[in-house]
């Protein structure tokens, strides 16, 4: 998908919160930048020059659940 898809993501989020959101359940809308959908654990995080401050890293899960 392109970078500008014309606000779908952004709909489609939208539309999810929508159906979804309640006391336990919240779909996060503001993030609908196509580059920061989606990470693949295994897979290396780079943006620009990889300096002390901000390496390039390996994605990676925090928790799995069962």
């Amino acid at each position: 998908m392109p970078s500008d898809d014309g606000g779908i993501i952004r709909s489609v989020l939208r539309e999810l919160g929508h159906r979804f959101d309640d006391d336990v359940v919240h779909v996060d809308q503001v993030v609908h930048n196509a580059a920061r959908l989606v990470r693949l654990p295994g897979t290396i995080n780079r943006k620009g020059d990889s300096t002390p401050e901000r390496p390039h890293r390996l994605a990676r899960l925090l928790e799995v659940h069962e």
